[in-house]
């Protein structure tokens, strides 16, 4: 080090001399520094007219510059990089409180499905489940009703319901005087307020119905049917006939086996919204077969010409 101390005295140093002094002053503390100088001054010979004290005081200063202003540099560029990272941690923490924000908004966005009359749709929902609505119906559910607990929606008028199962998350469905729990199953759900009561007819799985005004609460098992009358709050379980064609909306006809006229003349009515008049010595009559629910003209005309007889039609 001393050598190259020396040569810096008397600005002989190389390019390369000039970068291995810096490197090595880096290492000196300022004591060092100041013994290095000191121990080289006797074989220094000063300008006419100067003194040791005077050349070895500008050595030190000039070797300290050469320290100082790197150490300045890497300064400016800690706080610069402090600064920048406070200010990054700033604009992430409001980026985050906005996507936190945004992400609630979101979350609380409800979506609505409704059908007209004459209307049919299918609603995808966040978990995979899926729900075929009837004419005049409507779903509506959120985000955050889809969490780790439960999975909720609102439900009014008719529809077959397909739900993933999901042992950690109870699918619940929220409607007019009750409460469906769904375990994982299918099953069709129909409730209208003006028809005074709901039904629930299950296909497979397992699902509960309950009155929130009684409390009562009844379970299912396939091929059964719940109905819950307004009135009163109470459910009445029954098993399902084949003759009650539950998802005849569904398949758009109505089959029967060997069912009386006047349960064909019934399900007419409650799926074509009209009243017939049936000749009371056709009562005892029974009828296998299918009737349309896409056409009231075919639909009255097969029973017409099965039974030789006249239909008088009603529309309500």
């Amino acid at each position: 080090m001393r050598d190259l101390v020396r040569k810096y005295r008397m600005n002989k140093l190389t390019k390369s001399e000039l970068e291995e002094t810096k490197r090595r002053l880096e290492s000196l503390s300022d004591n060092q520094l100041g013994h290095e100088i000191y121990d080289d001054r006797h074989e220094f010979e000063p300008a006419p007219g100067q003194e040791n004290v005077h050349a070895e005081a500008e050595v030190y200063r000039r070797l300290s510059t050469m320290l100082i202003k790197p150490s300045i540099r890497r300064h400016r560029l800690t706080i610069c990089a402090a600064v920048a990272a406070v200010a990054l941690i700033v604009v992430l923490m409001a980026g985050s409180a906005y996507l936190y924000n945004r992400y609630n908004d979101i979350e609380s966005l409800s979506t609505n499905v409704f059908t007209a009359a004459t209307d049919r749709a299918t609603v995808n929902l966040p978990d995979g489940s899926t729900i075929e609505l009837n004419g005049n119906s409507s779903v509506s559910y959120t985000l955050s009703g889809f969490n780790s607990d439960t999975r909720r929606v609102e439900f009014n008028g008719e529809g077959y319901f397909d739900i993933v199962k999901d042992r950690t998350s109870e699918f619940i469905i929220e409607s007019y005087g009750l409460e469906v729990t769904v375990h994982g199953t299918s099953f069709n759900l129909s409730v209208r307020e003006e028809d005074g009561y709901a039904s629930l007819y299950l296909v497979e799985g397992s699902v509960s119905m309950k009155s929130t005004v009684t409390g009562k609460n009844v379970t299912l098992v396939p091929e059964q049917k719940a109905t819950l009358i307004y009135a009163t709050g109470d459910i009445n379980v029954t098993s399902v006939d084949y003759n009650d064609n539950p998802l005849a909306w569904k398949s758009r006809r109505l089959m029967f086996r060997n069912a009386t006229l006047p349960t064909v003349v019934s399900r007419m009515e409650e799926y074509y919204g009209c009243t017939f008049t049936l000749d009371s010595s056709l009562v005892s009559e029974r009828f296998t077969g299918m009737i349309p629910l896409d056409n009231i003209e075919l639909a009255t005309a097969v029973v017409e010409k099965t039974f030789n007889t006249t239909l008088a039609r009603v529309d309500r």
